[in-house]
């Protein structure tokens, strides 16, 4: 098995993604399948968008998206991990791509303090964290020493209350991730993550998803780019910022950052799916999200430049449109034909006061 010398690509982990007998190693983790989510929420939009509740669900929509994208505190705190989990120095990446890459992290100190595991036997540890809590630490694949690098390589962590601490930052997960790689180069990487009842905690915010299947895609440099990622998660993501919960229901939400490409890096975020709407804690019901054209924050901006998409109810709807940093339009259809028939521009500080 040959194995490649590419540069960085899955995250904390040096070295290149190799493939065994075309991605089917006998010693390796590619018969093992993910946690798959489950059919438990409704899959319809819930309520009706009239005039009358038509700025309320904008205010929602809108505060979900600048918590989701743009959340300061979260990129802050992820910022303690950059040296040890970007793959590229000074990279920007998402919160929920730092939360990847913090638990396939985990994985590179399988043989710390312990003994060698032979190629191709499987690992499994149970770790007591540094504040409280524990882990346990299960991995199959080609070799344990350097996981996550061959096709068919598996881990699972199963966190009990893990209390940790990273530059006098405590942080809590709880709940199980699971990796898989599934195809990779030296260039570009394959891997499916998973949460099942998943719960990352981090003072006043929180990431929190009961089921969902995350697939990573990361490229290394080309002519064209200096590193460039997509995650698409389909499942529930429910974020909470200082009291405010947005969630994502049967969503598909695909995340994209590109490096070194014409300047200034930026994220570029869609959504499809349902969203749970809701006023300071109290959900009214769900909400179909149509995204028309992605939301683009370019790093060190506090909100999106540009983007559009459709909250869609049992009957009425409202469009989001955004101008700029300063302006976004909000347009309300309450009678579902297609016109909108009142819009008004509002700033993003006016629409998440």
């Amino acid at each position: 098995m040959k194995k490649s010398a590419s540069v960085l690509l899955l995250s904390t982990l040096s070295g290149g993604l190799t493939a065994c007998g075309g991605g089917d190693s006998g010693s390796g983790g590619s018969n093992v399948s993910l946690f798959t989510p489950s059919d438990t929420v409704p899959k319809v939009a819930e309520i009706v968008i009239t005039d009358e509740n038509a700025l309320a669900v904008a205010k929602s929509a809108a505060k979900m998206l600048n918590d989701s994208l743009t959340t300061a505190s979260l990129n802050e705190f992820m910022d303690a991990f950059a040296a040890a989990s970007n793959p590229v120095a000074g990279s920007e990446q998402s919160f929920l791509k730092r939360i990847a890459d913090l638990n396939r992290e985990r994985f590179s100190g399988l043989n710390e303090n312990s003994a060698t595991y032979p190629v191709g036997v499987e690992v499994n540890k149970q770790q007591n964290c540094p504040i409280s809590g524990s882990v346990q630490v299960y991995f199959v694949g080609e070799d344990s020493q350097d996981p996550f690098h061959y096709i068919g390589d598996y881990g699972k962590l199963i966190y009990d209350h893990c209390v940790e601490s990273r530059d006098g930052t405590l942080y809590e997960q709880d709940g199980t991730t699971e990796f898989k790689v599934n195809d990779g180069s030296e260039s570009y990487s394959n891997t499916e993550m998973a949460f099942d009842n998943y719960r990352m905690t981090y003072e006043e915010v929180s990431l929190y998803s009961d089921a969902s299947r995350i697939n990573i895609q990361e490229w290394g440099e080309t002519s064209a780019f200096d590193y460039k990622y997509v995650l698409v998660t389909n499942g529930d993501l429910n974020f909470s910022f200082q009291g405010q919960e947005s969630n994502l229901k049967y969503n598909q939400f695909t995340d994209q950052v590109v490096e070194g490409e014409e300047g200034a890096g930026a994220m570029s975020y869609r959504y499809d799916g349902l969203y749970d709407y809701g006023i300071n804690g109290d959900f009214q019901g769900a909400l179909e999200i149509r995204t028309g054209e992605p939301f683009i924050v370019y790093y060190g901006e506090d909100f999106p430049r540009s983007g559009q998409a459709v909250w869609q109810g049992v009957s009425g709807s409202i469009r989001m449109t955004i101008f700029s940093q300063e302006e976004v339009q909000i347009e309300l259809d309450g009678d579902d034909d297609g016109d909108y028939e009142s819009s008004e521009v509002f700033t993003w500080a006016e629409l998440i006061a």
